[in-house]
């Protein structure tokens, strides 16, 4: 019960930072696709 206790605040830190990291990428990617229309 600890064990899990410990582990699943670092589990859901993780999660968080991959998907803002996701987040960071899919905005760069659209930007970079408009730039790209508007040329």
């Amino acid at each position: 019960m600890k064990a899990s206790l410990v582990t699943n605040p670092v589990f859901s830190i993780s999660i968080f930072s991959n998907i803002t990291v996701v987040k960071k990428d899919t905005g760069s990617l659209h930007s970079s696709l408009s730039t790209i229309r508007n040329s």
